[in-house]
């Protein structure tokens, strides 16, 4: 047999390869786009029916003893290349807020944020809107918005993004790839499916053995305080003394609500016993009137809290134009012998009372005359 006869076999054959290579290429393909699930969350919170290959991180972060709330992110990407020069990507992420449960404008106000946002940014590098759409059903509150736009390594790409904002949380739906993409059946498929749940996740576990306790340099009080875990603590809480004052601060932030929580416990201690009279004037002094102008008829509330002589106060302050929406402080403060702890708490009206708070402010510990015990573990000598 010739040698002519070996090489031509030798040619179909490598022929035939390319082409089953090719077809399972293109298999492999469309069994990806038909490869979906009904993916649970863990947190409980949302089912969505999506492609099986995905990953997904949720970060829990504690605000009392019962209850957790959520922040993360679901994705799953089907990447057709190189048989295709195209990407889809499927996400789906959940934020929750600090504060309390949003009423229907609140909602409505923060969907033609987000949809205005992503408008915005496609419309400024060529990209058109398609379709604009909000939705009340009473129990939430949706937007989405479809966009074409240019893209210089895959061509012209779609776009749908879609909020859905219940009673604590905001669920953004993201779909993104070819064109097409913004009218085929799987992003149908992918933005029906989403099936979302009120309120936030429970556990049933002391809040101390997940926070951290902290203890002013004087000693007089210690503070139980989270964890850093963004988006909400972003940094870790901070200590400071001066004198004789104490100073133990948290910046949190809502990534609902797009705001922060200032916070801060300031002890003072001073040469003369405290009465509510000098007390409140501490108040005054060193608090309210540092907000010149917005203090008129400032009620500082005296009462006991069981035998613990308190005050508190709420009022409004002038908000800065990085923080236009902190324009509330609210003062709870505690005194005994010659110390007095203030807890301030700057943010806008819905969240200076934010359960969060009132976990931080229950479970401070306050002993000046005595001084906090340390409840740190012993340290262990390594051996």
């Amino acid at each position: 047999m010739s040698c002519k006869y070996f090489s031509r076999i030798t040619q179909i054959s490598k022929r035939a390869f390319l082409s089953c290579a090719f077809l399972a290429i293109c298999a492999g393909a469309a069994w990806a786009e038909n490869a979906w699930i009904d993916y649970q969350s863990i947190t409980g919170l949302f089912r969505v029916t999506i492609p099986n290959e995905y990953k997904d991180h949720f970060s829990p972060f504690r605000i009392d003893d019962t209850k957790v709330l959520h922040s993360g992110e679901l994705i799953a990407t089907i990447d057709q290349r190189p048989y295709k020069n195209a990407v889809k990507n499927y996400i789906v992420k959940l934020d929750q807020t600090l504060g309390p449960n949003m009423s229907g404008s609140t909602k409505e106000k923060l969907i033609n944020r987000e949809l205005d946002f992503y408008q915005s940014h496609y419309e400024s590098i060529g990209g058109v809107v398609k379709d604009r759409s909000t939705l009340n059903t009473g129990t939430s509150s949706e937007g989405e918005v479809y966009i074409a736009y240019p893209d210089k390594n895959f061509g012209k790409q779609g776009i749908i993004f879609r909020v859905v904002y219940t009673d604590v949380s905001r669920f953004q739906q993201i779909l993104s790839g070819p064109e097409h993409v913004i009218y085929d059946k799987h992003s149908k498929i992918f933005i029906d499916s989403l099936d979302t749940a009120h309120g936030v996740t429970s556990i049933k576990k002391p809040i101390e053995e997940e926070w951290s306790r902290i203890k002013a340099p004087s000693g007089a009080f210690a503070l139980l305080l989270p964890k850093t875990q963004p988006p909400y603590l972003a940094a870790d809480p901070y200590v400071h003394s001066s004198g004789n004052t104490d100073i133990i601060g948290a910046l949190f932030y809502d990534p609902v609500r797009f705001e922060s929580i200032f916070y801060n416990a300031y002890g003072y201690r001073f040469g003369t016993k405290l009465t509510f009279s000098n007390a409140a004037e501490i108040l005054l002094k060193k608090h309210i009137f540092r907000h010149k102008g917005y203090t008129r008829n400032v009620n500082i509330e005296k009462i006991y809290i069981g035998e613990q002589p308190a005050l508190r106060a709420r009022y409004a302050i002038p908000a800065s134009e990085e923080y236009p929406y902190a324009n509330t402080a609210r003062l709870e403060a505690v005194f005994t012998g010659n110390y007095i702890l203030v807890h301030e708490i700057i943010s806008s009206p819905s969240l200076v009372d934010a359960p969060l708070l009132e976990t931080i402010i229950n479970h401070t510990e306050f002993d000046p005359i005595h001084g906090v015990p340390d409840k740190r573990p012993p340290h262990k000598d390594k051996k």
